[in-house]
C-alpha cells in the first residue's frame, strides 16, 4: 500500500493508493484542479464544500457523457461491425453472383458455339443431303437405264434364244442328213463289196474256162466301170458327208458361243442389278442416319 501527497484547491491531502498509482493520483487532482479554474470557483470565493459538490457534478456528468458516448460508440461499433459483415456477405454474394454470371456467360458462350456448330453441321448435313439427293436420282435414272438396257438384253437373249433354237434344229436336221448319208454309203460299200466278190468269182469262172472271153472281158469292163463309179459317188459322198461334219461342227461352236454369250449376259446383267441394288440400299442407309442426326439435333 502506498499514498501521494496531491493539493486540490489550494488544500493539501494524502491519498491512499496502490503502488505505482501515485502519478495517476496526481494527474486526476491535477484534473480537479482544471475543472475548479474552469468552473471559476476560485475567482466567485465559493466555500470548498460547495466547490467539491459543484465540481463532483460535473464530472458526474462528463463521466454520465462519456458512457452515453461509449455506450454510443459501442453501438456504432456493434453497427460498424454489422456493416462490415453485411459487406463482406454482399460481397461474398457479389463474388457468387460474378461466378455465376461468368458460368452463365460461358453457358451462353458455349450454346452459342454449340448453336454456331449445329447450324455448321445442318448445313453441312443439308449439303449432304442435297448430296445423297441428287446421288440418288443418279442412281435413279442409271437404274431405269439399266432396267432399259436389261430390257434391250433381254429381247436380245430371246434373239439369240431363237436363233439358238434354229441352229439347234438346223444342226439335228444336218446330224439326220448325216445319218442318212452314212447309211447310204453303207450300202454303197455292201454293193461294192458285192461286185467285188462277182469279180472275183468272174476271175475264178475265167480261170476255169476261156470261151466267152470277149463276153467275160465286156462283163468285167462293165463291172469295173460301174465300180469306178460307185467308187466315185463315194469319194463325192464321203466329201459331202466331211463338209457336213465341218458345217455341223462351225454350227456346234457357234452355238458354244452363243451359249457362252448368254451366260455372260447374264452374268453382268445379274451383278449389274446388285450394284444397283447395293447403291440404292447404301444411300437408303445414308438417308436413315441422316434423319436420326437431324432429329437428335
Amino acid at each position: 500500500m502506498s499514498s501521494a501527497q496531491v493539493n486540490i484547491m489550494g488544500i493539501n491531502f494524502l491519498i491512499g493508493c496502490k503502488e505505482g498509482e501515485e502519478d495517476e493520483l496526481k494527474s486526476l487532482a491535477q484534473a480537479v484542479n482544471d475543472k475548479y479554474e474552469t468552473l471559476h470557483l476560485k475567482a466567485s470565493r465559493v466555500n470548498p464544500e460547495l466547490s467539491f459538490a459543484i465540481i463532483s457534478m460535473n464530472l458526474a456528468d462528463e463521466v454520465r457523457r462519456l458512457k452515453e458516448e461509449a455506450s454510443s460508440f459501442e453501438e456504432q461499433k456493434k453497427q460498424t461491425a454489422d456493416l462490415k459483415a453485411e459487406i463482406a456477405e454482399l460481397k461474398r454474394s457479389l463474388d457468387d453472383a460474378n461466378e455465376k454470371l461468368a458460368n452463365k456467360t460461358k453457358e451462353n458462350n458455349d450454346l452459342q458455339n454449340a448453336n454456331n456448330e449445329m447450324q455448321s453441321g445442318a448445313a453441312v448435313m443439308a449439303k449432304q443431303f442435297e448430296d445423297l439427293k441428287n446421288h440418288l436420282q443418279n442412281e435413279t435414272e442409271k437404274r431405269q437405264k439399266s432396267e432399259e438396257e436389261n430390257a434391250e438384253l433381254n429381247a436380245k437373249i430371246m434373239d439369240m434364244g431363237n436363233d439358238a433354237k434354229i441352229m439347234s434344229d438346223k444342226l439335228d436336221v444336218e446330224t439326220s442328213f448325216c445319218q442318212e448319208v452314212q447309211e447310204q454309203n453303207k450300202k454303197l460299200q455292201s454293193e461294192i463289196d458285192a461286185l467285188k466278190s462277182r469279180i472275183e468269182n468272174t476271175e475264178a469262172e475265167l480261170s476255169t474256162a476261156s470261151a466267152g472271153q470277149q463276153e467275160r472281158e465286156k462283163t468285167n469292163e462293165t463291172l469295173q466301170s460301174r465300180i469306178d463309179e460307185l467308187a466315185a459317188d463315194l469319194t463325192k459322198e464321203t466329201a459331202t458327208v466331211k463338209d457336213r461334219e465341218n458345217q455341223i461342227d462351225a454350227l456346234q461352236n457357234e452355238l458354244a458361243i452363243v451359249k457362252n454369250d448368254l451366260a455372260n449376259e447374264n452374268k453382268n446383267r445379274n451383278e449389274t442389278n446388285k450394284a444397283v441394288i447395293d447403291d440404292i440400299a447404301e444411300i437408303c442407309a445414308k438417308i436413315y442416319a441422316l434423319a436420326n442426326t437431324i432429329k437428335k439435333g
